[in-house]
C-alpha cells in the first residue's frame, strides 16, 4: 500500500483490507471486491521457516514483491 507514495511526516493512514465478499447461497466459492490481500500461491503466503526449501523460488521473489506491482493487498475482484 506504500510503494508509491512518500510518507517522510509519517502522517498518512493506509487502509490495509476494505472489502466485500458475497457467497451465494449452497455455493462453494465467494467473489471478493476491494482492497484485500491477493492470493498469488502458498510459497509467498508461508512463513520462512515452514518453507519446503531454504528459499523462495525466483519467480515468487520477481512477480509476486510489493516493489514490484504484486502481492501484499491490492483493490481488485477475486473469485
Amino acid at each position: 500500500a506504500s510503494a508509491g507514495r512518500d510518507d517522510s511526516n509519517q502522517q498518512e493512514v493506509d487502509i490495509n483490507d476494505a472489502y466485500v465478499r458475497y457467497q451465494a447461497k449452497d455455493a462453494a466459492y465467494f467473489v471478493t471486491l476491494g482492497q484485500h490481500k491477493t492470493p498469488n500461491g502458498l510459497e509467498q503466503l508461508a512463513s520462512s521457516p515452514n518453507l519446503t526449501f531454504l528459499e523462495r523460488s525466483q519467480a515468487s521473489g520477481a512477480f509476486l514483491d510489493r516493489r514490484t506491482a504484486g502481492g501484499d493487498r491490492k483493490f481488485g475482484l477475486s473469485y
